[in-house]
């Protein structure tokens, strides 16, 4: 899988959701459970896409579910401006406002910092955004 459905052992990033090519193979990962993990889903909310149909999809993740934070655009992660822990907060109020029980995060293009930090944790997440390279 690509960064559109990256994965490591425990985790997948789904930033396209709506894409049937990546729900099905995200679902396959599912099924797999490969080295006998469950998959979390850590997904980006829509930006312009269906809301409806993408409520619907994400309240079929049968997985541990997390936000995955882009901060500029659907195909751009790292930030570009604006204010990264506000974005956060109002997406995980979003997701909480549409009865998704978000526990995880994992910052777009392995962004974080101190203020969003702050925010992840107000939001009672577990990050996920740690690397073992500097991005």
């Amino acid at each position: 899988m690509r960064a559109d459905a990256a994965f490591d052992e425990a985790s997948a990033l789904i930033e396209r959701l709506l894409d049937d090519d990546v729900w099905t193979r995200y679902s396959a990962l599912v099924r797999a459970r490969p080295a006998g993990f469950r998959i979390a889903a850590l997904v980006r909310p829509p930006d312009g896409e269906d809301e409806a149909r993408w409520l619907e999809r994400a309240r079929t993740l049968d997985a541990p579910f997390g936000l995955h934070t882009h901060w500029t655009a659907p195909d751009h992660a790292r930030p570009t401006g604006g204010d990264p822990a506000a974005l956060v907060r109002e997406q995980g109020e979003w997701l909480r406002s549409n009865g998704l029980d978000a526990r995880l995060f994992c910052g777009g293009g392995w962004y974080f910092d101190a203020d969003l930090a702050s925010a992840v944790a107000g939001l009672g997440y577990a990050d996920c955004t740690a690397t073992a390279f500097r991005p």
